[in-house]
């Protein structure tokens, strides 16, 4: 996969976790809850995806609907032994928007 390329995902998850204060604190500031994002977003296939690689772990920024209105999501999250583990989840900037729908258009 050539880097930062986003790719098409249609695979699913059957566990997930995260930082229970974590959670927390994105659903307080964000109004986005970790345990939705389980079960609606990644439930919701095909999302698209670009690898990213921090401090030598494989993570994967994720681009998406979610919720009501189309509203658009980026969620970071990793695979440890076959579970997701969600990171972050946050609204899309403007760019990564017009990506997500670049990639949507190109099919």
């Amino acid at each position: 996969m050539k880097k930062n390329a986003i790719e098409e995902f249609s695979g699913w998850y059957e566990e997930f976790d995260w930082d229970e204060s974590k959670r927390l604190r994105t659903l307080d500031e964000r109004g986005i809850d970790f345990a939705d994002v389980a079960l609606h977003f990644f439930a919701r296939s095909p999302f698209f995806r670009r690898m990213v690689v921090r401090d030598g772990e494989t993570r994967w920024q994720a681009f998406g609907p979610f919720g009501d209105y189309g509203r658009l999501v980026s969620v970071v999250y990793t695979e440890r032994e076959g579970v997701c583990r969600i990171i972050s989840v946050r609204a899309a900037s403007d760019n990564e928007r017009k990506e997500y729908h670049a990639a949507v258009q190109a099919g």
